[in-house]
């Protein structure tokens, strides 16, 4: 049996009417958090406003695991059976898997893109899955934090096929526990540099960068994602941006050319363009 990618979660909350439209208050979702509506939902939102419902939301995270946006897609009188609320699933494809975090790409039908969320990891059972592997994954939404709760492996199927056998992934490999999980390092500030993730300048799917006005060497450029560029001839300006990515909350990667050339790559142009702007001027 396979299941599609998908990563959602059933968060208890209120829509309220405001002079700027309808907003979304849950105890479980931190301020900050961006909220939007499902295209199909935007219609419905407004009847079951000042109503207290539980949310099927579609979440979103930052490198570290922290909750960066949600899409609001149905409301229900209560969570579906086995879940409580605040609980959630994800399915996808394995990334990366260590003690501190499991990092998992979803592929939702097309034109919609794949994305990364990284799962915090803490309790006993934190199984080490080989990378490129399918999982299922119970989350539950922690003080802002998006947690695994329990995670095993699963088949992915293609996005919108009707064959079970029509495999994204199969189920991912456990790999044996390593004799000195101790020695680890816990402290991830991306998904990239996770144990189990090639360095950058071996990966082999590298995006090919938009061209830069002639003459120019670092600056925002592309149509969707959208890119932050450094060549090598200002090297010293990259440094400058890494040490800044920490304070960067949008999801985001890191790509690094084997010319020199540095990059950061993210769907959120207006975020992008706020940081690059604020780090510089």
């Amino acid at each position: 049996m396979s299941i599609f990618p998908h990563a959602i979660l059933f968060l208890p909350g209120t829509l309220r009417a405001g002079e700027e439209g309808l907003r979304f208050e849950s105890p479980e979702v931190p301020e900050g958090v961006r909220v939007g509506l499902a295209g199909r939902f935007r219609a419905y939102a407004p009847k079951v406003a000042g109503q207290r419902r539980v949310f099927h939301a579609f979440p979103r995270t930052t490198p570290k695991g922290g909750l960066y946006s949600l899409q609001l897609a149905r409301a229900y009188p209560e969570p579906p059976e086995g879940f409580a609320p605040g609980e959630g699933e994800v399915a996808g494809v394995v990334v990366a898997a260590k003690r501190s975090v499991l990092v998992v790409e979803v592929t939702p039908q097309p034109p919609r893109k794949p994305f990364r969320l990284t799962l915090v990891r803490s309790g006993p059972d934190r199984p080490r899955y080989q990378r490129g592997g399918g999982v299922a994954v119970r989350v539950a939404l922690e003080g802002g934090v998006l947690k695994e709760v329990r995670s095993e492996p699963a088949a992915i199927r293609v996005p919108g096929s009707e064959s079970e056998s029509d495999l994204l992934a199969p189920p991912a490999t456990v790999l044996p526990k390593k004799p000195s999980p101790d020695r680890l390092p816990d402290s991830v500030t991306s998904p990239y540099a996770v144990e189990g993730v090639a360095p950058p300048e071996e990966r082999d799917d590298l995006p090919e960068l938009p061209q830069l006005p002639k003459g120019q060497y670092m600056g925002l450029a592309g149509e969707g994602p959208y890119y932050v560029i450094v060549k090598p001839q200002l090297a010293g300006r990259w440094e400058r941006i890494e040490s800044a990515l920490d304070r960067f909350p949008a999801p985001h990667r890191v790509l690094r050319y084997p010319d020199g050339t540095r990059a950061i790559e993210c769907s959120d142009r207006e975020a992008l363009r706020v940081f690059y702007k604020s780090t510089f001027f």
